[in-house]
């Protein structure tokens, strides 16, 4: 049977130290384009002109391992605030299958005046693959079936107390329609070697309700990684990505709004 220790006894905790949020405006294109070109071009115009900015962000894990088992604690009761990895996986511990989904809130308090929902255009959110160096090297083993949903989460919680046990509410695909709660990041195939597992996710509507939609919509409770509705206890499989608290800010996740 296969095994990867991905969690040691002693978690070592960042604090948070910064989140690289990104707004683009299309006013600042020196070069003005046609009415037909600026729909099909928004995101093009957007990136030849940058703002960035930090922010406030939070991030925890939620692990899934229960009782008993090798370590003699109930994970699922047990908090990883400002955890490293923003990460989807289903693994063993000493035999011991377990879940793992995490959590990731941005700040939206220096949002430009001038992004409204009548501006907007997109929201894409990047990820960028990262493992720390307790969690052995997942992506170098053939997994099963491994695309995860990227969730909007529908009630609060607090990075420093919750746990895989008081996980937040969340809906995950397929979605009521119209409720856009969700999107799905396809597989990829393993093994590789190297960061094939970078990704830049629409994430445009769920955004909108973070910070513009109308009650119940109107609190930002962040977004979570998961796998779908009846897979978590299918392994082995692993997506990780940087979190906030990734050493490396080159691995850190990025929100980049573009507007008009």
């Amino acid at each position: 049977m296969k095994k990867i220790n991905f969690l040691k006894t002693s978690f070592a905790l960042a604090m948070i130290t910064s989140l690289i949020f990104s707004c683009k405006k299309s006013a600042d294109v020196p070069s003005p384009l046609s009415a037909s070109q600026k729909d099909a071009s928004v995101l093009a115009i957007n990136d030849s002109a940058t703002l960035t900015y930090a922010d406030s962000g939070q991030c925890a894990l939620l692990h899934g391992l229960g009782l008993p088992n090798g370590y003699n604690i109930d994970f699922r009761n047990t908090n990883f605030n400002n955890y490293d990895c923003f990460t989807a996986s289903s693994w063993t511990y000493s035999g011991i299958q377990a879940p793992l989904r995490s959590l990731m809130k941005f700040g939206f308090g220096h949002l430009n005046p001038a992004c409204t929902p009548a501006t907007l255009v997109s929201a894409k959110l990047y990820l960028h693959q990262y493992v720390n160096a307790s969690n052995g090297t997942p992506y170098s083993i053939s997994q099963v079936p491994n695309d995860y949903e990227i969730r909007r989460v529908l009630s609060p919680w607090v990075a420093s107390t919750v746990t895989f046990n008081t996980t937040p509410a969340s809906n995950g695909l397929p979605s009521v329609a119209g409720a856009k709660n969700a999107v799905a990041v396809s597989s990829i195939a393993t093994p590789f070697t190297g960061l094939q597992d970078n990704q830049v996710v629409d994430v445009t509507e769920m955004v909108k309700k973070m910070i513009f939609g109308g009650a119940p919509y109107t609190q930002n409770n962040g977004f979570m990684i998961r796998w779908p509705n009846g897979r978590e206890t299918q392994f082995y499989k692993a997506r990780w990505y940087g979190s906030f608290t990734a050493p490396n800010i080159a691995d850190r996740p990025v929100l980049k709004l573009y507007w008009q």
